[in-house]
């Protein structure tokens, strides 16, 4: 999902990215198995109403909002925002957009309040969490592990621009240093990712990374090395995600 902080421009706020990103989602099976958890958790919590932060293109917000939850959709992201109000266009559900970073947001209430994988561009954390948890009693969030690995996660150790690999430790000490009653839960999933077109991800990469287009045929020698080839281009996505739920 997309970063809720917009502190810089983000490549989100791109309309042409956005429906890349959207694609690439679908592509690669995202959200998978981490939708059906999230709403095994807000059904056991009773939750009725639900403020997802970082919604991006609706991946959780619709399917929660299909299936009777109110949900509020806190979306900076012009890009993204964008799709996203496409699709409710033509949608009988119960979801309303917010167009602003979460650490505006001051008077939206929720029963619970998720962040899944929209947290790692807010700085500092601590203030994220403080947000979510004035938002709502419950707050669902979703975060990878060090065992992640996926193509991402190749191209970006070449150019020396890995994720946080500390993200889930750096909240959980916060928890703890605070005493905020909390559980972590495990998601393991893999998928095996075709790839139909290797120059349009290759693009993507340069995108996502803030590279301008010179980049591309660098970032295609690095996917023909990495990826499996027998006949056509794939990869092995390793998903090991943690949900971290925090009763606030």
């Amino acid at each position: 999902m997309s970063d809720s902080n917009q502190e810089k421009k983000s490549p989100f706020d791109d309309y042409n990215f956005a429906v890349m990103y959207e694609k690439r989602n679908a592509q690669f099976g995202y959200p998978g198995k981490l939708l059906d958890h999230i709403m095994k958790y807000l059904k056991q919590y009773n939750v009725t109403s639900v403020a997802d932060v970082g919604a991006g293109t609706g991946a959780f917000s619709i399917p929660l909002a299909i299936a009777g939850f109110t949900v509020y959709a806190i979306e900076p992201a012009a890009g993204m925002r964008s799709i996203l109000d496409d699709k409710i266009k033509n949608l009988s559900v119960n979801v309303t957009i917010y167009p602003h970073t979460l650490e505006t947001i001051k008077e939206l209430k929720a029963d619970s309040c998720i962040a899944m994988h929209s947290l790692y561009g807010i700085k500092p954390l601590e203030k994220a969490l403080v947000a979510m948890m004035h938002i709502a009693p419950l707050v669902l969030i979703a975060v990878r592990t060090e065992k992640t690995y996926t193509l991402s996660d190749v191209i970006r150790s070449y150019f020396k621009k890995e994720r946080p690999k500390h993200h889930l430790q750096h909240i959980i000490d916060y928890l703890e240093k605070h005493s905020i009653s909390h559980e972590i839960h495990s998601i393991h999933q893999v998928h095996k990712v075709l790839i139909h077109d290797i120059y349009q991800e290759a693009l993507f990469h340069c995108y996502a990374m803030g590279f301008d287009e010179s980049y591309v045929s660098t970032i295609m020698t690095i996917l023909e090395k990495h990826l499996h080839n027998n006949g056509s281009y794939w990869f092995e996505n390793v998903h090991d995600d943690a949900i971290v739920i925090i009763h606030a």
